[in-house]
């Protein structure tokens, strides 16, 4: 349980932060996730940094083939924590 919270209190320390989930087999948080952004483009309200911590689900996409999206996302948030699943089972 740790391992979804730690990345969490990380983005509230950061103060205005996106927390992007790279675990391929964690659960959606939402109905737009990672794999979305890869496939349909981030749009510009993904870009759009509000106050405080926002948290994007993976929805089933790997970091290589989300590696220039989370680029684009880095540009509009400035700060993004990447939680890893860690190793594989």
């Amino acid at each position: 349980m740790l391992h979804h919270i730690a990345p969490l209190g990380l983005a509230a320390a950061a103060g205005r932060c996106l927390v992007v989930d790279l675990d391929e087999s964690a659960p959606r948080y939402s109905e737009h996730t990672l794999r979305d952004l890869v496939h349909n483009g981030v749009r510009a309200v993904d870009l759009q940094a509000g106050p405080g911590v926002a948290v994007l689900g993976n929805g089933g996409v790997s970091f290589p083939d989300a590696a220039s999206t989370l680029d684009r996302l880095l540009e509009g948030w400035g700060r993004i924590v990447l939680r890893d699943g860690g190793a594989p089972h």
